[in-house]
């Protein structure tokens, strides 16, 4: 039996990927945050390859977290590797972050020396 890509439920018949509710509703928002970011990379001629279902993904090894704190839920895409350092909205280059986070890190290298970047766990570094 199929089960809710966002909570894992089984879905009856006439679901196809979520369940009703919160979960349709969160679904079809990653699915439009997923798109605007492919969306921005194209623009810029980066490569645009993560897909709903890798980025679903992120979200549930990171638990719906912040993948650099891990404190808060994620509200965001990060693009590890940033745009302006050629990083594509790919699956290994975007990680869940919150906004602090995101606004912390904003357009940083992690190579570069910064006093929030230093300090990403080793699970995000991980998964980008």
């Amino acid at each position: 039996m199929p089960k809710c890509t966002i909570c894992d439920k089984e879905l009856n018949g006439s679901q196809r990927r979520y369940c009703k509710g919160t979960c349709t509703q969160r679904g079809n928002a990653e699915t439009q945050r997923v798109s605007d970011h492919r969306t921005i990379s194209l623009g810029l001629g980066l490569r645009a390859t993560l897909v709903i279902d890798e980025w679903l993904a992120h979200l549930r090894y990171f638990q719906w977290m912040c993948a650099y704190c891990q404190k808060r839920p994620a509200t965001d895409i990060d693009h590890f590797i940033p745009p302006g350092y050629e990083g594509g909205t790919t699956a290994s280059n975007c990680v869940p972050c919150c906004n602090p986070c995101n606004t912390a890190k904003s357009s940083y290298h992690p190579e570069r020396k910064s006093s929030h970047v230093d300090g990403i766990p080793s699970k995000a570094q991980a998964s980008a």
